[in-house]
């Protein structure tokens, strides 16, 4: 039982692990940002994904319309609406 320790302790995984624990691990890809920058940085990336998400949802309205459009056309007047 003690020598499954002493592995995990002298593993790569383990070294990690304390490395984390410790709060010694680096961060080098925020080296040099600042708190404001790093804010600043996440406000554009949130806008980002905010303007794809309305992009994804706008075109999948269309689709959606179209569908619905083309079941009328081959099922009817009144059709897309009953089942939509």
């Amino acid at each position: 039982m003690s020598r499954d320790h002493e592995l995990y302790a002298d593993s790569a995984q383990g070294r990690a692990l304390d490395r984390q624990m410790s709060g010694d691990f680096e961060v080098h890809w925020a080296e040099g940002v600042t708190p404001e920058q790093a804010a600043e940085n996440n406000r554009a990336w949130l806008a980002m994904i905010r303007q794809a998400d309305e992009q994804r949802k706008a075109s999948s309205r269309k689709i959606i319309a179209a569908a619905l459009d083309k079941m009328e056309a081959m099922c009817g007047s009144g059709a897309a609406r009953r089942t939509a």
